[in-house]
């Protein structure tokens, strides 16, 4: 009866906890082995010279000559001092900087810019933004745009550094050194674009700011603040399709999430901010979408890293598209702030949020 019944349960649970215990350390190895077999292959995807563990640094929107000159000084200074401290810790081996690095394009803030930086103990690399199209100031602007031009010629150093190798599936760097006539404003442009291929991540540095003028009716000098497509012979646009579909055809490893975006601006807007004013049109982001797709499945993008809005912001850029991340830095000018990305079995695994210590000059 219902004696018996309750002796079988008890007999029953007794064997199971005695299987259990005789197989616990049976599972235990397998499960060991299983996990050190996938770190194993995992790591065995890295080429020969690439640390399994590694970081990059991110700063936006320095803003060299701001109205507030010497504090976007004092904490670009100290920033640097910063990356400088934690550098070998974290094993640093690029810094980013997306944009922004000027305030109005002047060729002293180039140069304040320029040696500021050059302090750095890390390979580092910029890119164009909006603040550095145009030269103005209160009363005056220039007739059409040089500031891709000065950009070019003062971080030259870093631009056009022939010390750099190319280690074949370690690291490959191009850098556009080429002008060309840009028919949408009847001027000659020099699209600052880059990439590195770097330990099975690919940065694509993209120049898509606007050369067209800010409305001058308004009252508003330098460019326009939004972006252009530049999509003719030698346009951005033109030349990261090529490069995107290159790549495909390459032998260079391409793992999910590894191909990552670097520009000024971001794909998503502020919620409220007219986006095709200050950033990217609806009609311009499925440009793009079109193009990614083209050269690769979505997931293989890992998504876009970039600063303009002067916050923090980790999301995402296209509701379409819920794996293609955002990520913004906010403005150095502001806080000294920086990104600090850490990569680990050549994907990018973490990134943290960190203000430098401000301290005056």
């Amino acid at each position: 009866g219902l004696s018996e019944m309750a002796n079988r349960e008890v007999y029953i649970r007794s064997v199971k906890n005695h299987v259990f215990v005789m197989l616990r350390p049976i599972l235990t190895v397998i499960i060991a082995c299983h996990c050190a077999l996938a770190l194993a292959s995992q790591h065995a995807e890295l080429p020969a010279g690439c640390d399994s563990a590694w970081s990059f640094a991110v700063l936006s929107d320095v803003h060299i000559g701001d109205a507030n000159a010497q504090k976007a000084i004092d904490l670009a200074t100290g920033a640097v001092k910063y990356i400088n401290s934690v550098a070998k810790k974290q094993n640093i081996k690029w810094v980013f900087i997306t944009g922004d690095v000027t305030n109005t394009a002047y060729p002293t803030q180039w140069s304040a810019f320029s040696k500021i930086f050059d302090n750095l103990q890390v390979r580092w690399l910029p890119l164009l933004g909006n603040h550095d199209v145009w030269q103005y100031n209160s009363t005056w602007e220039e007739p059409s745009p040089t500031g891709d031009s000065l950009f070019g010629t003062t971080l030259a150093a870093q631009l056009q550094d022939k010390t750099l190798p190319s280690v074949p599936g370690v690291q490959k760097f191009w850098y556009n050194t080429k002008t060309v006539f840009n028919p949408e404003w009847n001027i000659t442009s020099w699209f600052q674009n880059w990439e590195l291929h770097y330990c099975n991540l690919h940065f694509f540095a993209n120049d898509f700011n606007a050369r067209k003028p800010a409305l001058s009716q308004l009252g508003y000098k330098g460019s326009w603040p939004g972006v252009e497509m530049h999509n003719f012979p030698g346009g951005t646009y033109q030349w990261l399709r090529s490069s995107l579909l290159a790549l495909n055809q390459s032998s260079m490893p391409v793992a999910d999430a590894s191909i990552v975006l670097m520009q000024h601006h971001p794909f998503r807007a502020p919620l409220g901010v007219p986006d095709f004013i200050y950033g990217w049109s609806g009609s311009q982001k499925k440009v793009m979408r079109t193009m990614f797709q083209e050269a690769f499945p979505v997931e293989k993008y890992w998504g876009v890293v970039a600063g303009h809005w002067h916050r923090w912001f980790n999301g995402t850029s296209f509701d379409e598209w819920p794996s293609f991340r955002q990520w913004e830095t906010n403005a150095c000018k502001l806080q000294g702030s920086i990104t600090l990305a850490q990569v680990k079995g050549g994907s990018i695994a973490q990134l943290q949020k960190l203000d430098a210590p401000y301290t005056t000059n």
